[in-house]
């Protein structure tokens, strides 16, 4: 089922949103882009409670790594870091 829900500007609209999604009978969240960092980990935070994976763009202030560690099961649009640069993270 598609549905969508403006987008969310900060972490209460976020879970807002992901929980009237969830009611709406969605099979998953798709982050966009344009989501500032706090929406954008209580769309991670809120969507495994709710037991929804959630996939899409990564916004440009998170990081592959940590739209990944956030449980993002697919990066649209997102170059990944390179050999050197993922090890020197470690």
């Amino acid at each position: 089922m598609t549905c969508t829900t403006n987008p969310a500007n900060n972490a209460n609209a976020a879970r807002r949103s992901v929980n009237y999604l969830k009611q709406a009978g969605v099979d998953f969240i798709k982050v966009q882009s344009p989501v500032p960092r706090d929406a954008y980990f209580a769309i991670a935070d809120e969507a495994k409670r709710q037991g929804l994976p959630f996939v899409g763009h990564v916004p440009e202030l998170i990081s592959a790594v940590e739209a990944s560690d956030a449980g993002q099961r697919s990066m649209m649009h997102k170059p990944l870091p390179d050999a050197d640069s993922a090890t020197q993270r470690t």
